[in-house]
């Protein structure tokens, strides 16, 4: 009888990425369309000073979170998934 080889997957230590929400991802992924449709695929990636600029939108919309405010007034999408 021929004995069968388990196979090798060196994985420990690294992050389970199953264990990520992927409804929170999908919000993110809304937003990411929204940004696309409004300049371009992909341009975030180019914006000028972007630390400081992405970081003052991340604090806005946790602003309004604070304030208790849930959508986003221009996309309309949530600002749970703008701060992701």
């Amino acid at each position: 009888m021929e004995q069968k080889t388990l196979g090798k997957k060196y994985d420990g230590g690294k992050p389970r990425m199953a264990l990520l929400p992927f409804e929170s991802l999908e919000e993110i992924a809304k937003i990411l369309t929204f940004g696309a449709d409004k300049y371009a695929a992909n341009n975030w990636q180019f914006v000028d000073n972007a630390m400081e600029r992405y970081e003052n939108a991340l604090l806005r919309h946790l602003t309004a979170i604070h304030k208790g405010e849930e959508f986003d007034q221009e996309s309309g999408l949530s600002h749970y998934g703008h701060a992701g």
